[in-house]
């Protein structure tokens, strides 16, 4: 029996393997096909079967029919202020992933504030571009409440982290902190890509951390996207505690680094000493400066994957969507689909956050 061919467009095969993969050679193993004959279906000498298609979409990340489309669909409008220094190659899709996904858990979250007749936050946009660094770094720490009780409570850097994102949550900022996209293990983010993203909002601001980043970094990255939010200015960024505000190519970013800066200083002295004498302290808090990713290192001192989960997602945002779904404000499906997991692992993190399943709801 013949093998009916898909005859997909060639060019938006070509387009949808640059995407993700530089050569053929690369994508042949993922998309499971010889780099020879998909570099055959490019170049239109032949084309895949519509199994084959249809897997290939997939792999791809493109909605299957695309293959049919007259050409490559115009790139999409980049949907923050990119504000790296080098912005370099076109965004990877799991970055455009990442901000599209904490867009939507934004509005989701956006609306159950306004059910819940909630406040606008008062610090959100407090301040403009043209305030003093100082009096914005001032105001977040006694927002957040940030100070030397808060130090000396911690053990190390991984501790102070998770007591920042604590406090910040407490505050009423959701922090996304997650080294991969999509809840993906195998689609990991590149710090040399980004480091972190703000999204202010007075019902719901995000601050997002690539959690890819040392934990120190980590550190240094929120505080720069709560800066961004204090001002009420959204953007891309790539942070480096290493670095001074003179190396910022925008006056926006320069900002938001003396603000860090300044919000940590206890911290940033100390690690840029360490950086300059080239010190090998034994310091509690310098040996975790170049570990592993913080989320990793939550996940092996206390085993708990739903913990991570909690990480990637906010903890914040998690507890309310969990609590809305029995009050019918959110459905099972919809919840899933928001912290990018599957739906029994929801009625896990229920019984984990409030004891009860939400089959007995």
């Amino acid at each position: 029996m013949a093998v009916t061919k898909a005859h997909i467009n060639p060019k938006v095969l070509a387009w949808a393997r640059k995407r993700l993969f530089p050569t053929v050679e690369a994508a042949s193993g993922p998309l499971k096909v010889s780099a020879k004959r998909l570099e055959k279906w490019e170049r239109g000498e032949d084309s895949p079967t519509f199994g084959q298609a249809r897997k290939m979409a997939d792999r791809l990340r493109i909605p299957f029919g695309y293959f049919y489309l007259n050409g490559p669909p115009p790139e999409e409008p980049f949907p923050l202020p990119d504000l790296r220094n080098e912005a370099g190659a076109p965004p990877s899709i799991d970055l455009l992933e990442v901000i599209h996904d904490a867009h939507r858990k934004q509005s989701w979250y956006r609306e159950e504030m306004q059910y819940q007749e909630r406040s606008p936050l008062s610090f959100v946009g407090r301040f403009g571009i043209e305030s003093s660094h100082r009096d914005i770094a001032e105001d977040i720490c006694v927002t957040i409440g940030i100070d030397q009780d808060m130090r000396r409570e911690a053990a190390s850097w991984q501790s102070f982290l998770a007591g920042l994102v604590q406090q910040t949550e407490d505050a009423g900022v959701l922090v996304l902190r997650s080294g991969v996209a999509a809840g993906n293990t195998h689609r990991k983010l590149h710090i040399a890509e980004f480091r972190g993203f703000a999204l202010p909002d007075p019902l719901a601001p995000i601050v997002f951390v690539n959690a890819q980043d040392s934990t120190v970094a980590q550190i240094f990255t929120l505080a720069h996207e709560l800066a961004h939010i204090w001002i009420g200015e959204s953007g891309l960024c790539n942070p480096d505690f290493r670095s001074d505000s003179d190396d910022y190519k925008y006056s926006i970013e320069r900002l938001c680094h003396n603000v860090a800066t300044e919000v940590l200083r206890t911290e940033v002295d100390f690690l840029r000493y360490v950086v300059e004498h080239s010190w090998p302290s034994e310091n509690s808090y310098w040996k975790w400066y170049g570990s592993k990713p913080a989320e990793l290192v939550n996940v092996r001192k206390g085993w708990n994957y739903l913990n991570p989960i909690m990480v990637r997602n906010s903890r914040r945002f998690t507890e309310s969507l969990i609590a809305a779904i029995p009050a019918e404000r959110a459905e099972l499906l919809e919840a899933a689909e928001l912290l990018n997991v599957r739906g029994p692992v929801v009625d896990l993190l229920c019984q984990h956050l409030y004891g009860v399943s939400l089959r007995d709801a």
